[in-house]
């Protein structure tokens, strides 16, 4: 986890008190997951997701809220990558709940689409991208 990674999640990030585990697993191919695992903070505000890799998980956050919504244990072994069990937060505050086939095929488009942003972009320096802590007390803006 990169230190700016983790200053965000530490400040400004949103975790689920609930969450529900799907069994489901994937295979991620192994050029896109040496991107993903450096992170992928949003270019602009039609990016919806953010990602970072604390692990052995790969968060997703919804990049406006700055909520978890997904955490996808990643085993990167020698042979494969491997996605899965994939955990959805289940606070409906923050996130509607659908079925667990429609909540993984979520996480693997998710997954792929950024893998798909940092190939044609390059991966991202955090340090050049983590926006400053919200003031104590400020609200979300909801």
């Amino acid at each position: 986890m990169t230190k700016r990674f983790a200053d965000y999640r530490a400040t400004r990030a949103k975790l689920p008190r609930d969450t529900e585990e799907h069994a489901a697993r994937f295979i991620i191919p192994r050029s896109d997951w040496e991107l993903l695992k450096r992170g992928f903070w949003p270019r602009d505000m039609d990016d919806r997701w953010l990602a970072g890799y604390r692990r052995p998980w790969l968060e997703l956050y919804r990049s406006w809220t700055d909520t978890l919504v997904f955490s996808v244990r990643i085993d990167d072994t020698a042979d494969e990558v491997v996605a899965g069990p994939v955990r959805a937060a289940r606070n409906e505050d923050w996130y509607r709940p659908v079925s667990a086939e429609k909540e993984v095929s979520l996480v693997r488009d998710v997954v792929g689409s950024l893998a798909d942003i940092l190939r044609e972009d390059g991966p991202r320096d955090w340090s050049k991208n983590v926006a400053p802590a919200r003031p104590e007390g400020a609200r979300d803006g909801r």
